[in-house]
């Protein structure tokens, strides 16, 4: 969004499907109190993420255990070892450089052997072997961007580019069985997460 708003010649605004990252942080501490420990690997996309990251954390009182990669395959299993050694749960943001097709497969083989939850930011990753995912359904994402329209033609202009505001929560109930986390249905989670959200 930035490098196309970079080159508009009129306002720009874009709802975006990201989350804020103190939702996902949220979601670990809803579902996994007892793990303390974030891993996160952090890519060319995602790295700008980091200093939001440590403040969301430390206000939750959680530890970011953070490891930069430049995106390369070949550096994805060495530093997914050494970040799952440190970690009690791996977050995973979107980056197309860390986590997509090629990678997906050695993510979850490696996490599901050294038995560490992984957190996603897309339904799909859960169906895939992800213990948990927050993402932002297209009806969701539609519904937001209506207010946004709506909001233009009545003659209130643009708002800043903004963050997904309504999400859901997928969940693998094999995977959490299986490591003993995130007990609950995900309805029952992603409610809760809602109305901490409001009470905020």
């Amino acid at each position: 969004y930035d490098n196309l708003a970079s080159r508009a010649r009129q306002p720009t605004s874009a709802v975006l499907l990201d989350q804020p990252v103190g939702r996902y942080l949220d979601l670990v501490r809803l579902a996994m109190p007892g793990n303390r420990r974030v891993g996160v690997l952090l890519g060319p996309e995602s790295s700008i993420l980091a200093p939001q990251l440590a403040r969301a954390a430390a206000v939750r009182g959680l530890q970011v255990v953070p490891i930069q990669i430049s995106g390369e395959p070949t550096e994805l299993y060495p530093a997914l070892r050494t970040l799952l050694a440190e970690s009690d749960v791996l977050l995973a943001l979107p980056d197309g450089q860390v986590y997509n097709a090629a990678s997906l497969q050695t993510v979850l083989i490696t996490t599901d052997r050294r038995r560490v939850p992984v957190v996603a930011f897309s339904a799909a990753y859960a169906k895939a072997g992800a213990t948990l995912a927050l993402y932002t359904a297209p009806a969701q994402a539609a519904s937001q961007t209506a207010t946004v329209v709506k909001g233009f033609l009545a003659g209130r202009g643009l708002p800043p580019p903004q963050l997904a505001s309504d999400f859901s929560v997928a969940k693998n109930e094999r995977v959490a069985r299986s490591l003993g986390v995130a007990d609950g249905e995900s309805d029952s989670l992603e409610e809760s997460l809602k109305r901490q959200e409001v009470a905020r």
